[in-house]
């Protein structure tokens, strides 16, 4: 009869966290978050198919914590909203930096990045669409066009100062600070 382990996908998945903390991209292995949570390398390999997917699946864990808690509670207004969202984009390459300066993981996670991208954008721009005006401009596109902005420029290591007015007159347009 088979072992049942307990939340063994959030354990294989803090595993992951503390291997990628100490070791970075390179030192994470299959056969290191097994043994750290005493499995077989067959039962890992049930959860994710491959490092890349338990890295991937860990990082989209990290990151929807980090959003979370930047959106609790809702920020008022659109200046806010904005400054929530560009905080928890720093905070998660903040948190990540080993991973996201690693070479190899750069480049393997380069080719999966653009079916993340476009989820990412639409969370950032779901709730950017409540400030902008229907006249005009379709609200969903220029809310979605402010988040890939914010998402482009804030990874671009620009200032949230210096964004903010940019951002602001496409979600506001004739709004001032």
């Amino acid at each position: 009869m088979p072992k049942v382990i307990p939340n063994l996908g959030e354990a294989l998945l803090a595993a992951a966290a503390r291997i990628l903390a100490q070791e970075g991209y390179s030192g994470l292995t299959m056969r290191a978050v097994a043994a750290e949570c005493h499995v077989g390398l067959g039962t890992l390999y049930n959860y994710y198919a491959s490092k890349e997917a338990l890295a991937a699946a860990y990082l989209l864990q990290s990151w929807q914590k980090i959003y979370g808690a930047a959106m609790a509670p809702a920020p008022a207004g659109a200046r806010a909203m904005l400054a929530a969202q560009y905080r928890a984009i720093r905070d998660f390459l903040d948190a990540h930096a080993v991973v996201f300066r690693d070479p190899q993981a750069v480049q393997t996670f380069h080719s999966a990045s653009a079916r993340y991208h476009g989820q990412l954008v639409a969370q950032l721009a779901a709730p950017l669409r409540q400030f902008c005006p229907a006249e005009g401009t379709d609200p969903a596109f220029r809310a979605e066009f402010a988040a890939q902005a914010l998402l482009t420029w804030t990874l671009a290591d620009r200032s949230f100062d210096e964004l903010a007015p940019l951002l602001l007159q496409i979600v506001r347009p004739g709004e001032t600070l």
